[in-house]
């Protein structure tokens, strides 16, 4: 890495420091880089907007004038519930710790906020993260009430889980 310098953003100082290209890069990034998120989150304007109203975190590279981490809490259909989706480490800075920087701040919220957070992933390496920021892995019962209640599909209908998947929660 060198020299330069990653930052993180705060939304609420440095919203307009992401330009329009940055942001374009950024969904591009997202959209081609393997993962599957879906489709209605990565969009430029929602992002955005979840940013601008400090529900995403970003690590940002100021020298290539790119996002090189990103996490964002998405709100429920359930007023305190939120989830963290749409984590993304650009390739060429995996393995640095990127990852815990940016969904550390999301875990603080529960203790300031009194609000749950839970994430759905596959990726060992997110558990692992979420399991030593002491969350505890969502039970049978936890998991029926996120799929169908907390987090359904879009369109209302039970949210499906890949068998490899685990759900971790943390809550006040």
């Amino acid at each position: 890495m060198g020299s330069r310098i990653i930052r993180y953003e705060m939304p609420e100082k440095n919203f307009w420091a992401i330009s329009d290209k940055t942001w374009n890069v950024f969904i591009e990034n997202l959209k081609s880089g393997g993962k599957r998120f879906r489709q209605s989150r990565v969009t430029k304007e929602t992002l955005r907007n979840l940013y601008s109203s400090g529900r995403s975190s970003i690590l940002y590279d100021g020298e290539k004038e790119e996002v090189v981490a990103h996490a964002a809490l998405w709100p429920t259909r359930v007023g305190n519930w939120n989830e963290i989706g749409t984590v993304w480490v650009h390739e060429s800075f995996s393995g640095r710790g990127f990852a815990r920087l940016i969904i550390a701040p999301f875990s603080e919220r529960v203790g300031e906020k009194g609000e749950n957070v839970f994430m759905i992933s596959d990726k060992p390496a997110l558990l692992h993260i979420v399991q030593t920021l002491g969350w505890q892995k969502a039970d049978k019962e936890m998991e029926r009430l996120i799929l169908c209640v907390i987090s359904p599909e879009e369109d209302g209908s039970p949210r499906v889980k890949k068998p490899e998947s685990e759900i971790w929660l943390q809550t006040p």
